[in-house]
């Protein structure tokens, strides 16, 4: 059945494309309609997911880790807020074990009034650059963009006002404050629009086209000035306020010091089309003429254009600056850095992200809080800034190099493709333009002609005014002179013995006949102003005439230019579109070639490491050889000095041995011969007895010798064998020692060359730890840029100011002074009501309702004082870690004279001194050096301390504990001023 239906479906929307009606009234019924009816588009994500989702797509590397909650809840109070939390602040959100507390707290921080107090602040010093106080004071303006934000006013609202506010209008004169800070000069009033609201700094410009962005031409800084060349400052009474003043005449026009090109551009926004404007005539282009004193107004208002323009126009760049302004705002850096800077050499880091912002911040209507609070809500904005390696091996980041660079070579040409082109489209402009100049100069000469005839026109007109004036005048003298004669007259009949009234008829009527005489001469006069004003109005209608005809003539050549200059700049934005491409690919490169050595290094350290272990490990293998063969040879130097003794003991009984051997032989030779002897003499004496038994004995001794010596011999001959092979063995014994001699040398010789091999690869350790370290610096910033972590950034001076103020307690205790003062003028207000009611009790009770105060409205007046009374105090700390007037506002840098105001300055040492409950009165009260530690910690830096932190603590006031109070000062100082307080991680 599901099946059938999508058949169905398929083919009724194809005869859909044929025959609405006929696929309607026939192939669906009415159910099937319904069935079928296109099903509602899903909620379109919010812009933190999308965030996320793009950084993560291109991020190529391991992001770091979500920061911590102490370090989150300091971070967002600082951005949101602008200020640290408060010790009780940090507490309960710490406590909270509640899953979704980082959004809860967003939004919480949003809705309140700190946040559109510090947004304006922001804003201000975005705007301004710290300008202020000549014109409009800076509290001024911030309060005009605090009332402006409270009352829902998008970005782009707050923008046109400030860019078209004049200063008469008495509710919005704050917003002109941009303008008349900058004293109405339209040459750094040029520079400043292009910066602050379309992020492009046009000021080497204006002589040429930028010699080192290729983006930035002279043309683009003309356009832009067109709409302010015609401003000026307008104070003729220095004791009233300053206002803008504008005239309907002045063009921007240009010629270049390099080239000599030159030329002139009406009003236009960076990188869209010129605007045209009817060329009016001298008489045409004023609501109100200059005159001495007279503000002008014009017809025209190119000012109001402006501010028109940026109201109702879609406008990218614009989108796309403030985007990444109030990125840099949350981040520390913005996704073009310089924020001013944004061309085709400076891409955005993340072009994609980039773009998905200023589309939804557009879509959003320009609303900054809803926009901030995206970026808050992200994953990327929490992040913690501990950076991870890169997650790819270093040959295939070499691949991804190889394929990049024929991208940024390919795309570099295409640029210079399309360069040509636009040489040959500029080529075409000043065709264009120099074929208009002529015409120019007739549009010139007639306006000129219509104003000289103009001004003939209204003194004829004048003239004759004068004339009908005095015409008039002496009319009604003759017309009263006649009333008066008649009644003289009359008068002289009735009394006409009196000589007074007879000498006044008689002037009457010598005054009326002097009076009727000069009407003919005045009326003659009137006539002639009548012929001169006829005959210069009709000059003026010649001249009106021919101005129009010049202008018909030079609107077509006019418009031929604007055509021309819209295509150039089309094609100047392809082309520059594909340098972005190149410069993206060459910054890719940068970045792997970062990832390379980082991640080389990396590999090279781990490897050297890996080759100490080895070494130590056959380092140990060795020693324990050695240690073995040593024994080995003390054990056969024993064995050989046996053997050595053995063999010098059987040597001597071998020795001895032979001796005796001699001697019983020498004794066996002597019997021998004594035998021999008895013989021979028996062969000449008879035997006797004697030499039988001396015979017998002899032959006896003579065996018995010859057994003994027979005996001896074999020992001898034993114990020289035994010899021998003593001596065999001491040689072997001997060749063993030197055998183990020499493995013990080679033993030796190899462990001084691994303990040498070794001593190398620990230095190479420390010298490629080192290179880690000083690649993973650069890693870090090239990650930040990459939002793979989040960058570590100063706080600037009004959040310094606030968190000073709120570490310190000195925000809790001027906040309780104005509480106290709020209710003592409630409890005075009751008393006086009180007093002056009647004496009826329910009036009385009703005298009592109206001076009442409900408990937010009470509240709101608190915060209110405590802001105004701190004010002075953010002011003079501002004063000292801002930077000047007109500078750039995110630079970090350090002063002596911040280090005398924070040693020595006299805020400090109060907001320190104990008392109502600030914080060294509350780490007095505490009982323990545990809870002291704790205490700061939390209330400095957000954060409960480490154990090392706290066991630091401890010790320092126990060696101070004959005087706490001042350690415990001490300390507070030392935290307040510290590198963690002044940053924000």
């Amino acid at each position: 059945m599901a099946r059938a239906m999508s058949h169905l479906s398929h083919r009724c929307v194809s005869s859909f494309s044929k025959t609405l009606l006929l696929v309607f009234g026939v192939c669906l019924s009415a159910n099937l309609l319904t069935a079928n009816a296109t099903e509602p588009a899903p909620d379109p994500l919010p812009l933190h997911v999308l965030i996320d989702s793009s950084v993560e797509s291109v991020s190529g590397a391991q992001v770091a880790p979500p920061v911590d909650d102490a370090t989150f809840v300091r971070r967002v109070h600082l951005d949101l807020i602008g200020r640290i939390p408060t010790v009780d602040e940090t507490r309960d959100f710490l406590a909270d074990s509640n899953p979704d507390k980082r959004d809860r707290l967003v939004n919480d921080l949003v809705n309140r009034t700190e946040f559109v107090k510090n947004l304006a602040a922001r804003l201000d010093i975005m705007l301004m650059e710290r300008r202020g106080g000549k014109h409009v004071s800076t509290l001024d303006f911030r309060a005009y963009l605090e009332q402006s934000i409270s009352a829902g006013k998008s970005y782009r609202e707050i923008v046109s006002e400030v860019l078209g506010a004049d200063g008469t209008d008495e509710k919005v004169r704050p917003a002109s404050a941009f303008f008349l800070e900058r004293d109405v000069d339209p040459t750094l009033l040029t520079r400043e629009i292009g910066r602050v609201f379309f992020g492009v700094d046009l000021q080497c410009a204006q002589c040429h086209d930028h010699p080192n962005i290729d983006d930035y031409y002279q043309e683009d800084y003309y356009g832009l000035q067109a709409f302010v060349i015609r401003a000026k400052l307008f104070q003729p009474d220095k004791k009233k306020p300053a206002l803008i003043a504008e005239s309907a005449e002045g063009e921007a026009s240009f010629r270049s010091v390099f080239t000599d090109r030159q030329g002139n551009s009406g009003p236009r926004l960076l990188n869209s089309e010129e605007l045209g404007e009817v060329i009016l005539k001298p008489g045409e282009n004023y609501q109100i003429e200059p005159a001495k004193n007279v503000r002008p107004v014009p017809v025209q208002s190119r000012i109001e254009l402006l501010s028109e323009l940026v109201s109702t126009r879609s406008m990218p760049m614009f989108d796309r600056n403030i985007a990444n302004r109030l990125w840099k705002e949350m981040f520390g850096i913005g996704l073009v850095e310089p924020v001013d800077l944004h061309h085709s050499g400076n891409p955005p880091t993340n072009p994609e992200l980039l773009e998905l912002l200023a589309e939804q911040f557009a879509a959003m209507d320009h609303d900054i809080g809803s926009f901030i609070r995206e970026i808050a809500l992200s994953q990327t904005y929490q992040r913690s800034h501990s950076v991870g390696l890169p997650g790819e091996s270093v040959d295939t980041l070499k691949d991804q190099i190889s394929e990049l660079e024929s991208t940024a070579k390919q795309e570099k040409k295409r640029s210079y493709e399309v360069d040509k082109e636009v040489d040959q489209k500029l080529e075409d402009v000043d065709v264009a333009d120099e074929a208009a100049r002529p015409l120019r100069k007739n549009v010139a000469d007639a306006k000129s002609a219509v104003a000289t005839a103009r001004s003939k026109f209204l003194e004829a007109e004048t003239k004759l005014k004068q004339q009908q004036v005095l015409f008039e005048k002496t009319t009604a003298e003759v017309k009263a002179l006649r009333e008066a004669l008649e009644k003289a007259q009359q008068a002289s009949e009735l009394l006409k013995e009196n000589s007074a009234i007879t000498d006044a008829t008689a002037t009457f009527a010598t005054t009326l006949t002097q009076t009727e005489e000069k009407i003919p001469a005045i009326e003659g006069a009137v006539q002639t102003a009548q012929s001169e004003l006829t005959q210069t109005k009709e000059n003026l209608e010649t001249a009106r005439s021919k101005a129009d005809e010049a202008i018909a003539a030079l609107t077509p050549a006019e418009e031929k230019i604007r055509t021309h200059r819209a295509e150039a700049v089309r094609l100047r934005q392809l082309a520059s579109d594909h340098r972005q491409r190149s410069e993206l690919a060459r910054q890719q490169i940068d970045w792997l070639e970062q990832a390379i050595q980082v991640r080389s290094a990396y590999e090279s350290l781990a490897s050297t490491n890996s080759r100490i272990k080895e070494i130590e490990a056959q380092l140990a293998q060795t020693q324990s050889e050695l240690d073995a063969k040593s024994k080995e040879s003390e054990s056969t130097q024993k064995q050989l000095i046996a053997l050595a003794s053995r063999k010098e003991q059987l040597n001597e009984e071998c020795v001895l041995l032979r001796e005796k051997l001699v001697e019983a032989q020498r004794v066996e030779q002597q019997v021998s011969e004594s035998l021999a002897q008895v013989g021979l003499a028996a062969q000449f004496d008879s035997l006797s007895s004697d030499l039988d038994s001396a015979r017998l004995t002899l032959n006896e001794s003579q065996s018995l010798l010859q057994r003994s010596n027979e005996s001896l011999a074999k020992k001898l001959k034993i114990l020289e064998q035994a010899e021998r092979q003593a001596v065999h063995s001491e040689e072997d014994c001997r060749k063993t020692l030197n055998s183990l001699d020499s493995q013990i040398d080679e033993m030796k010789n190899s462990i001084t060359s691994l303990q040498a091999d070794l001593e190398l690869q620990r230095q190479k350790v420390s010298e490629q730890t080192e290179e880690l370290a000083r690649s993973k610096q650069t890693w870090s910033a090239v990650a930040g840029k990459q939002l793979l972590a989040v960058r570590t950034t100063p706080l600037s001076a009004e959040q310094l100011a606030w968190s000073f103020l709120t570490a310190t307690g000195h925000r809790f205790r001027q906040s309780a002074i104005e509480a106290a003062r709020i209710d003592e003028e409630l409890r005075k207000a009751k008393e006086a009501k009180s007093k002056a009611g009647d004496e009826k009790s329910g009036d009385s009770e009703e005298g009592m309702k109206e001076v009442q105060i409900d408990p937010q409205v009470r509240q709101k007046k608190i915060e209110q004082a405590t802001q105004a009374a701190l004010t002075k105090d953010v002011a003079t700390i501002a004063k000292f870690f801002a930077s000047e007037a007109g500078q750039s506002q995110y630079d970090f840098f350090a002063t002596p004279d911040q280090a005398l105001f924070l040693s020595n300055g006299n805020e400090l040492r109060h907001w320190l001194t104990p008392g109502n409950g600030n914080l060294t009165d509350r780490l007095n009260r505490s009982k323990t050096s545990e809870e002291i530690a704790t205490e700061l910690y939390l209330s400095v830096f957000c954060r409960p301390p480490t154990s090392e932190e706290q066991q630091a603590v401890v010790e320092y006031i126990q060696d101070r504990a004959e005087d706490r109070p001042s350690a415990v000062q001490e300390l507070a100082w030392a935290f307040l001023t510290s590198a963690e307080f002044r940053f924000r991680y």
